[in-house]
């Protein structure tokens, strides 16, 4: 029974793992470009005035 749980357990950590780094750099990725658009907003609206 103990085997089995930790082949189990094996068996998901990677999904797991891989699963939690996609959504870690997505949401990274949103703050990054959200952050850039907003950046480049006030540089545009800096200019135009």
């Amino acid at each position: 029974m103990n085997n089995y749980l930790v082949l189990k357990v094996n068996n998901l950590e990677p999904k797991v793992i891989s699963t939690t780094l996609l959504f870690c750099c997505w949401q990274h990725a949103w703050t990054i470009s959200a952050s850039l658009s907003f950046l480049m907003d006030c540089n545009y609206h800096h200019f135009v005035s």
